[in-house]
C-alpha cells in the first residue's frame, strides 16, 4: 500500500478498505484460506504503514502514510469499525473486537459534537487547531476539518447515524452452543433466548464502562436454566477478575472466559478491569497515553466560532441553514 494523491480509487480510498476487511469472512464459505489471511495481513500492512492512534489508519480520502497532522474521514471510521465488529462475530478474535471499541469510543466519538449535530469530515490524531484553512489532504476541501452538517461532503451526514446502532446491536452476540456472549461493554440490557428452548433470559449491564472498569451482570429467567455465558477479556487488560457464582477467576489477557453451569435468577457476575494506564510510541518518537479503551488527551482551553454558511453547490440536499463551527484550543 502506498500514498497516492492520483486518486486511483477503491484500492486506497479510506471507506473501501475499511469495507474491505469483510472479505475475510468469505472463508466461512469458501474455505479459502487467503480470505481469512485478510484479517491478519491486511490490518497489519494498514497498521506498519499507514496506522494511527485509536486502532484507526491515515487516509484523508486516500491513503497518506503515519503523520498525526494526516486525517481520516468518518465514514472510513463508520466502516471499519463495522467490519471488525463482523469480524468478531465471524472469527472470535479477541483484538477485532479491541479494535472495535476503540474506533467507535475514540475516533467516532471525537469527530462528532456531543448532540450529534455537527461532525468533521476528517479528525487528526493532533489536532489543537479545527477551521477552514487548507491543509495539504488528499482531494479534501478546507471545510473538511471544520464541524458542520455536512463539511466537505455529504456522505458522512448520510452515514453518521449508523455506527453506535451497529455497535449496540453487537454489545451481546448468541454462541453456536445455546450461550450468549458479552462482547462489547458498557451500560446495556439484553433479552434473548438461551439453553436451547424458546425460553427468554434478561441480562442487566451496570457500568460505568469505558470510564471505569467495573461491570455487574445481573441474570433475570422465567425458570432456572443452564447454559454458557462467555465474557471478552481486553488484550490490553492483565489483571482482569471475575466473580459469579461459579467462583472467582483471572481470565487471562486476550481470551473469551467461559461460565457453562446452571442459573438462577437473580444470579449476579461482577467482572474488574482495573486498567492500568499504558503508553505507546508513535510517529517521531511521540507518545500516546491510553487507559482501558481510551486514548487520553490533554485538556486544554478551547473557544468556539461560529462561520458563514457554506453550502459548496448541495441545493439539491434542501436548504442547508446550518453553519460550520471552528474550534480554536488555547494553551
Amino acid at each position: 500500500m502506498s500514498a497516492s494523491t492520483s486518486g486511483t480509487g477503491l484500492y486506497d480510498h479510506n471507506v473501501n478498505i475499511g469495507e474491505a476487511f469483510k472479505y475475510a469472512l468469505y472463508y466461512l464459505q469458501s474455505k479459502n484460506a487467503s480470505y481469512k489471511n485478510i484479517m491478519d495481513s491486511g490490518l497489519a500492512l494498514t497498521d506498519r504503514y499507514h496506522g494511527s492512534v485509536c486502532g484507526r489508519f491515515d487516509a484523508d480520502e486516500h491513503l497518506t502514510g503515519k503523520q498525526p497532522t494526516r486525517g481520516m474521514e468518518l465514514c472510513g471510521i463508520s466502516e471499519m469499525s463495522y467490519s471488525m465488529e463482523e469480524l468478531f462475530e465471524g472469527f472470535g478474535n479477541v483484538a477485532i473486537a479491541d479494535r472495535a471499541e476503540h474506533l467507535v469510543l475514540n475516533c467516532f466519538a471525537g469527530t462528532n459534537t456531543g448532540d450529534m449535530w455537527s461532525h468533521q469530515y476528517d479528525q487528526q490524531a493532533n489536532q489543537v487547531l479545527v477551521n477552514n484553512a487548507s491543509r495539504p489532504w488528499n482531494l479534501n476541501n478546507s471545510t473538511s476539518n471544520e464541524f458542520g452538517l455536512q463539511p466537505n461532503w455529504p456522505c458522512c451526514l448520510c452515514n453518521v447515524h449508523q455506527t453506535w446502532p451497529r455497535y449496540l446491536e453487537r454489545m451481546w452476540m448468541a454462541t453456536q452452543d445455546n450461550g450468549l456472549i458479552a462482547s462489547l461493554y458498557g451500560p446495556c440490557q439484553v433479552t434473548a433466548q438461551a439453553a436451547g428452548d424458546s425460553d427468554s433470559v434478561t441480562i442487566t449491564e451496570n457500568t460505568e464502562y469505558p470510564f471505569d472498569g467495573t461491570m455487574g451482570f445481573k441474570i433475570i429467567a422465567s425458570k432456572t436454566d443452564s447454559f454458557p455465558l462467555y465474557f471478552r477479556i481486553p488484550t490490553w487488560e492483565q489483571n482482569a477478575s471475575i466473580l459469579s457464582p461459579a467462583g472467582t477467576a483471572a481470565p487471562a489477557a486476550g481470551t473469551v472466559y467461559k461460565i457453562s453451569r446452571t442459573w438462577h435468577s437473580g444470579d449476579s457476575i461482577t467482572l474488574t478491569f482495573p486498567m492500568a494506564i499504558r503508553t505507546e510510541f508513535r510517529w517521531n518518537n511521540s507518545i500516546s497515553v491510553m487507559r482501558g479503551p481510551l486514548w487520553y488527551a490533554l485538556k486544554i482551553g478551547e473557544t468556539w466560532k461560529q462561520l458563514a454558511n457554506n453550502n459548496q453547490g448541495f441545493q439539491r440536499l434542501g436548504d442547508r441553514s446550518d453553519h460550520g463551527m471552528e474550534r480554536r484550543l488555547e494553551n
